[in-house]
């Protein structure tokens, strides 16, 4: 019945009661009924036997106590097992358990209508007998059997170990064998008997060797040498000391118990001592022979394949390095090839397996079980692989509960936030919906000390916005268990849409054992909600639905789109599989209307579209939705060397199909509107048109090209892994004289055809050489003449030439060879290559290389050197007594110096007189500034003089030549009015002030200063200062008149002259007080003067200070002094 369709008919509680009841029959019947078969092995072998099981960890906890006994578990886990991944755990087994597990047998095979099951139960532990290897830790715990056998066990690798020990046997008094006659080697981890004391034959005394005791088992065969650290033994009863010895079948004294199939096999006593494992064998002659070293434990014979047990890996009985996997390598076509699925192997373990066990994944060539950084599974594809993550972004994953808290609450949902996949299970209860307050433990355990309460922690309840957490989850490895309680709480949710994005539940860990999903107890629960659960390992419901709406049918009854059931599909982005009619299947993502979920089913592309040959495309007329999914390879492009008018015509497209693409691939193809045109066949890493040249229009480089006249490259076709010079022949219609070169790397091609060189007919490289020096290949093949290596020297290779010219001789005229090609010899090493010679040898030169002697037939001999006595060659080659040609070349020398040194002296006389004659120049030029006119003289007589700057001169008024008033005025001061070398002050000025200014400045002698000549009193005008004359004026109109004459060093020189003015006066206490530009007189073009000194007082005056500002002075306010008095 289809409970999605009458949901609306029956109250909403009701509904959810009958759907609940009907989803845990379905997943009970699915579930529990192969939970044991399917999880915890792996397929038989050819010989019935089970190659691989998987251990548990439980310890020494009591688990599955609502479950199958443990006797019963074991059977059904380890049966035919022959390896163990993981740990073998034999506890809390009771002699019960084993009658009442073939009770079950017999009820099992009496529905199967089976007679395999004997009459009455079979030796305890029966189906270990076949077990050989254990991985983990062997831990046997409170057991009430009289023996625990495993008589093919040979290795226990101790890769996992409970307590540091690889083999733990405790609590079980009753137990008095634990036969292990084949157990070889116990890699890792210690052996620990425990409160077992009637496991009499495992007691070991430390004072005596194994040997000595023969009634126990000689722990050296599988622990080593150092047998002793690795013993914890305890508690063993006194009856021991008289048990029964060994069987007196047993080759040697020791043994696990007194039968004969008790005996133990001993490999290591007679191993040869440079055997460094200490292990061994005897081959047919009874000689004792080392083992490979790749070999644990042993081995039957020798090699590889006769390993007890591999260091490494074993794959088909044979020791290892590595796995076959999945990829082998093609050395001739240098790619990686798929190795058939029957034939593919990976690694797991210690063993290389044609498929993984259950509970773990595949990840490239391994069984790994979680996936690697980098990686992560896809629920919906195949949640048994690993695949690498898009773009370096991998989904979390998390592992769930934390330790010491199995139930979700409010204190750890956090640590599910953002998770994709939960390595463990998720357990909500009612509880998680209240507070809760949990005691703080210290030191392993609750400390409660008088009047004093225990420590506590106080969760808040789980709320709604905090499930939504889970939304995120989409694969959960164990179960999902929700529980609740006839107690209403507002806090607890009607619906599980918090898990409404779940897909898969793997159920490696199971609720009590049996179950992946269990839901109970809640009867305010509506409805599920888990409308992606696609998939529970051990059963998925078939039918009905998670709850109300469309989204949270299980199975539809016309389409499901999207999660989602609807009346029919879309016109665009969705189509309809054949193979699955009731499936919207989404177009791909470039398709805009498709009938296919391939880019080359596409009906109407989003963007581009791009020709690919028909041949390259997976079955494309079924609609089935097994396609690969992976991109099309390039090879796939048609690429095509037709011309323009076919590219119009559309012929070219004949025997393609159209692939939508997001956008046209850079390397093999050129957008041309809508359409992704293919690039010419030669073209190497794209193009931006057909052509086959590169450039605009054309490819945007080439592996294989040849340059034309005009310098462009033209591609040719070649193949990129193996390149010869066959492109460069008649398969791109050239001649035979072209040959394959390696460009550089800022080349626009990779290889590039050169023309060979005229000596050559054809050529595989560039150069002359003929033949290699191996002379298997040939470099060049001669044209016109062939010429070999002198007689002397026949080791250099045969070049090809053009003619027998300078250095040679003519062996063979090409008319006289039949092929036409001409031969000729280098001449003797000692003969002059610039000159010919006649034959072989050094009497046959016309010239001497190093130098000849003429004998007494008048013949040259060519010499490597000349001899002691004539040890100088002259030009013709001829050794000679004396060196012509050094003292032709010294009589060069000297004439060649003096000329020289004539030139030097001659160039040093005039580069003297040119110095003389510039020194002069400017010698003169400071004359002229410096001796300027003088002035008029001061006595009547008119006698020049020069008067005395050291005293002030009081001067008549009739001895001045310009008087005030009828002399030209040269400028006007704040003080008094300038004429021709006399200043007159204004008459309204104190004339004892200023006859003590005159003096003032009369006192300074500075080259920079004007001096005073003397004064002038009466006459009219008041006061006169008579100063030198000083033609050149001021400063002021010396620059307006000559500023584009002046340069910077000119003005650096003006205000260094100042300047040094200014720090004399300072020196004397002298303010000047107005120095301007029209107060500095120029006496030269490299020499000014300051002067007007009628501001000039001594520092030595009244300053008015007025918050800490200079306001005013005796003569002088400030700017500021009078704007104050202004106001």
């Amino acid at each position: 019945m289809d409970f999605s369709l009458n949901w609306k008919k029956y109250n909403i509680n009701y509904c959810c009661c009958i759907f609940l009841q009907f989803l845990f029959l379905q997943l009970l019947l699915f579930c529990s009924s192969n939970a044991y078969d399917e999880l915890l092995m792996l397929s038989p072998d050819k010989s019935g036997l089970r190659n691989l099981c998987i251990g548990t960890s439980n310890g020494r906890a009591l688990v599955d106590i609502y479950s199958i006994n443990r006797y019963t578990f074991l059977r059904k886990a380890y049966e035919n097992c022959r390896h163990i991944t993981g740990n073998l755990e034999i506890s809390y087994v009771f002699k019960e358990d084993i009658e009442n597990d073939w009770l079950l047998q017999k009820q099992e095979n009496g529905r199967n209508n089976s007679t395999d099951v004997p009459l009455k139960p079979r030796e305890p532990f029966y189906f270990l007998y076949h077990l050989e290897e254990i991985y983990g830790y062997l831990f046997i715990y409170n057991v009430t059997v009289d023996e625990v056998s495993l008589p093919s066990l040979r290795i226990i690798w101790g890769e996992k170990l409970l307590e540091g020990s690889a083999i733990t046997v405790g609590s079980s008094p009753s137990l008095r064998y634990l036969n292990m006659p084949s157990l070889r080697s116990v890699v890792s981890g210690i052996v620990t008997i425990i409160d077992s004391s009637n496991l009499c034959y495992m007691m070991q005394d430390p004072t005596k060797e194994n040997t000595d005791n023969d009634k126990t088992v000689d722990y050296r065969e599988f622990l080593g040498d150092q047998y002793r650290e690795r013993l914890d033994l305890k508690n063993f009863s006194d009856k021991c000391r008289a048990a029964a010895t060994c069987s007196k079948l047993c080759r040697e004294k020791n043994c696990f118990g007194s039968r004969p199939d008790q005996c133990q096999h001993i490999y290591r006593k007679d191993c040869q001592e440079e055997c460094e494992s200490r292990s061994c064998y005897k081959d047919a002659n009874g000689i004792s022979r080392c083992c490979d070293e790749a070999c644990v434990g042993g081995c039957e014979g020798e090699g590889r394949g006769k390993c007890i047990a591999c260091q490494e890996l074993e794959e088909d009985g044979r020791c290892v390095s590595q796995c076959t996997g999945t990829q082998k390598y093609n050395r001739k076509q240098k790619i990686n090839e798929l190795i058939p699925k029957s034939k593919a192997k990976y690694a797991y373990e210690k063993h290389c397996l044609s498929q993984c066990p259950p509970g773990t994944l595949i990840e490239t060539s391994s069984c790994v079980a979680r996936c690697s950084p980098g990686f992560y599974r896809n629920a919906k594809v195949d949640p048994s692989k690993c695949i690498p993550c898009p773009e370096r972004n991998c989904p979390r994953v998390c592992q769930f509960p934390p330790s010491g808290n199995g139930i979700l609450n409010s204190e750890n949902i956090h640590l599910l936030e953002n998770c994709t996949e939960v390595e463990g299970y998720i357990t909500i209860i009612d509880q998680s919906y209240v507070e809760i307050s949990e005691y703080v433990e210290e030191e392993q355990f609750i400390r409660f000390e008088l009047n004093e309460k225990p420590k506590s922690k106080i969760f808040p309840p789980l709320n709604a916005s905090q499930l939504e957490i889970l939304k995120s989850i989409k694969i959960i490895t164990g179960f999902v268990s929700i529980e609740g309680s006839n107690s209403k709480n507002p806090l607890r949710p009607t619906t599980l849409s918090f898990l409404e994005n779940l897909e898969l539940i793997e159920g490696r860990q199971l609720f009590f054992g049996k179950y992946a999903l269990s839901i109970f107890g809640d009867p305010e629960l509506k409805w599920l909600g888990l409308r992606s659960l696609s998939n529970i390992t051990h059963g998925t419901p078939e039918f009905g639905c998670w709850g109300p709406g469309p989204e949270q049918c299980v199975k539809c009854r016309k389409y499901l789109r999207d999660r989602e059931c609807v009346d029919k599909c879309p016109e665009e982005g969705y189509f309809v599989d054949n193979s699955k009619p009731l499936i919207c299947q989404p177009c791909d993502n470039q398709c805009k209307v498709c009938h296919g979920p391939l880019p080359t089913q596409c009906s109407i592309c989003e963007t581009f579209h791009i020709w690919i040959l028909q041949n390259s495309t997976t079955n494309n007329t079924s609609n089935s939705l097994e396609y690969d999914y992976e991109e099309f390879e390039e090879d796939e492009f048609i690429t095509t060397t037709t011309p323009k008018e076919q590219f119009a015509e559309g012929s070219w497209t004949i025997g393609a199909i159209k692939k939508c693409v997001e956008y046209c691939p850079n390397s093999k193809t050129y957008p041309l509107g809508f359409e992704c045109r293919p690039c010419h066949d030669a073209c190497f890493e794209g193009c931006t048109g057909p052509d086959d040249l590169v450039g605009k229009n054309g490819c945007n480089n080439c592996l294989y090209a040849l340059r034309d006249d005009q310098g462009n490259f033209r591609c040719l076709k070649g193949d990129e892994l193996s390149p010869s010079n066959d492109v460069c022949g008649p398969k791109n219609t050239f001649g035979e004289d072209f040959f394959l070169a390696l460009e550089p790397p800022n080349s626009p091609t990779k290889f590039l055809c050169r023309k060979c060189r005229p000596e050559c007919k054809r050529c595989s490289r560039d150069g002359v050489i003929e033949m290699s020096s191996d002379g298997n290949t040939q470099f060049c093949d001669c044209a016109f003449w062939r010429l070999e290596a002198a007689f002397v020297n026949n080791n250099r290779p045969t070049e090809c030439s053009m003619d027998c010219g300078k250095g040679s001789y003519v062996l063979k005229y090409p008319n006289e060879t039949l092929n036409g090609i001409g031969e000729c010899r280098r001449c003797h090493p000692f003969c002059d290559i610039h000159r010919s010679c006649y034959d072989d040898g050094p009497s046959n030169c016309e010239k001497c290389a190093h130098g000849g002697i003429i004998d007494k037939n008048g013949t040259v001999q060519c010499l490597n050197a000349c001899p002691p006595q004539l040890p100088y060659a002259d030009e013709e080659g001829i050794c000679q007594l004396v060196d012509r040609e050094h003292s032709r070349r010294q009589k060069q020398i000297k004439i060649v110096g003096g000329v020289f040194l004539a030139i030097i002296l001659l160039a040093a006389l005039i580069g003297f007189l040119v110095y003389r004659c510039l020194i002069y120049q400017k010698k003169y030029i400071k004359e002229v500034q410096m001796h300027l006119p003088e002035i008029p003289p001061l006595d009547p007589l008119k006698v020049t003089q020069r008067p005395n700057m050291r005293r002030l001169n009081l001067i008549q008024v009739n001895e001045l030549d310009f008087l005030p008033g009828k002399s030209t005025v040269l400028g006007q001061g704040a003080f008094g009015i300038v004429y021709a070398a006399i200043s007159a002050l204004d008459s309204r000025l104190n004339e004892k002030e200023m006859l003590r200014e005159a003096g003032i400045m009369h006192s300074v002698q500075h080259e920079h200063l004007l001096p005073v000549a003397g004064i002038c009193l009466g006459g009219g005008g008041g006061l006169k200062i008579v100063t030198l004359l000083r033609p050149l004026g001021s400063l002021l109109k010396f620059f307006e008149q000559y500023s584009s004459q002046l340069g910077s060093k000119q003005l650096m020189l003006y205000c260094y002259q100042i300047s040094s003015a200014m720090e004399y006066l300072t020196k004397r206490a002298i303010v000047h007080r107005d120095l301007a530009a029209r107060n500095v007189l120029v006496k030269s073009a490299l020499h000014v003067e300051v002067t007007d000194f009628g501001l000039a007082t001594s520092i030595i005056i009244i300053i008015i200070i007025k918050d800490y500002k200079i306001l005013k002075t005796k003569y002088h306010m400030t700017r500021y002094q009078k704007n104050q008095e202004r106001d």
